[in-house]
């Protein structure tokens, strides 16, 4: 039932209704069957894997830029530090400019779901 829930969240089960108490109402002929759920779990777990593989590449891509700051700054001591050493523990939620910080959001993130569907897939498994 915990995974049918957070699919339901995730907006991956069809004929799903919310009453106004905020309770979930799934129409008989709308609950995926054994198979049809461990299917959506597999696929949810590859696409959260894949975020997180993107997530894990911008981190190592933030890291950089943040070693490129340190050498200038140990090649010129009174030069001005770059932007990204300087903003290393901002955090901006915004996908095009981005931070060490929140990078580093974004694959916790990522992991976190990934471990929910790897447990998932799991127990599905182990069931059978």
């Amino acid at each position: 039932m915990e995974i049918l829930r957070r699919l339901i969240e995730d907006g991956h089960l069809a004929g799903v209704v919310r009453g106004k108490s905020g309770h979930v109402y799934v129409h008989e002929a709308a609950v995926p069957s054994w198979h049809q759920t461990v299917a959506l779990i597999e696929q949810q777990l590859r696409s959260h894997l894949a975020r997180a593989k993107s997530a894990l590449e911008r981190v190592r891509v933030e890291i950089e830029a943040v070693g490129n700051d340190i050498e200038l700054a140990i090649d010129d001591p009174l030069a001005e530090l770059g932007d990204d050493l300087v903003a290393l523990r901002t955090y901006t939620a915004g996908r095009d400019h981005t931070t060490l910080s929140s990078a580093l959001h974004r694959l916790e993130m990522a992991s976190w779901d990934v471990r929910i569907y790897s447990d998932a897939l799991r127990r599905a498994r182990s069931v059978r």
